[in-house]
């Protein structure tokens, strides 16, 4: 269905419905500062981000480093009132911007940031070798399997030597985040087929834990510098179906960050 109509019913919904799309922030989010930390340990000056959202508020915020960004998404949902309306909080929070923007093209004048979208991460035009970074944040656990190791071999091609990758993922059940009733690890429990008829193509969640994606960046050529998976939850009571699991304690943890390197 959504290969059909687009993303958009359900972002209009969200806009205009239960406002799930509009953002309000009263402090920098800590998402930010660990791709920032890492892209000026890694002296990066060239970024490219897959799954950049609505507001752009992120690349916003990394603006200020003096950096170029790409900013690609697989489906157009930009919204300059709510890139504008991140712009606006920004500044009340402190962080330097350089105003409102009115087009596309302004974003990319003032804030050297290029939005492209549609764009297939896993096939690009880009010279290889053309970015010094690649950032994720809270995107790969709506993608594929298979496409995610489509991503990372493209994204192996286009970083530099000693690029990196920066990726913040969540591990929890996205429906939990409306029904308060349920497990973060509840679509856990159900197997493969069972998990196919809840698992809405408009909101995909590969259900992949965090060594698994590990697993999948050093299969591309990647060392994992760094990771951590945090929020351990309780599972005590649920029926976790073990080829969900990577058999590791991180299963039941529901957010990760990893830094890998070329």
């Amino acid at each position: 269905m959504c290969d059909r109509i687009g993303p958009y019913p359900l972002y209009l919904a969200q806009k205009y419905i239960t406002r799930r799309a509009s953002q309000h922030f009263s402090k920098i989010d800590k998402n930010w500062n660990f791709h920032r930390d890492n892209i000026i340990d890694a002296n990066a000056k060239r970024i490219i981000e897959f799954g950049a959202g609505k507001t752009l508020v992120q690349n916003i915020y990394l603006s200020d480093l003096g950096i170029d960004q790409v900013v690609v998404d697989l489906n157009r949902m930009l919204d300059l009132q709510l890139v504008n309306s991140a712009i606006s909080e920004l500044s009340d929070l402190g962080v330097p911007t350089k105003g409102p923007v009115s087009s596309i093209d302004d974003i990319q004048q003032k804030y050297r940031i290029r939005y492209i979208a549609p764009l297939d991460m896993q096939n690009t035009d880009f010279i290889s070798g053309s970015f010094d970074a690649c950032l994720s944040t809270n995107t790969l656990e709506h993608i594929p399997k298979q496409t995610i190791i489509g991503i990372w071999k493209e994204t192996y091609r286009l970083l530099a030597p000693a690029g990196i990758v920066s990726a913040k993922i969540d591990y929890s059940d996205h429906y939990a985040h409306t029904d308060s009733s349920i497990s973060t690890l509840n679509y856990l429990t159900f197997s493969e087929a069972k998990w196919r008829s809840y698992n809405h193509e408009c909101h995909f969640q590969n259900r992949l834990r965090h060594a698994h994606h590990l697993e999948l960046l050093k299969d591309a050529g990647f060392r994992i510098q760094r990771e951590k998976a945090s929020v351990i939850k309780d599972a005590t009571g649920l029926k976790i179906r073990p080829e969900n699991l990577a058999l590791v304690k991180s299963d039941y943890c529901t957010s990760g960050t990893i830094v890998a390197v070329k």
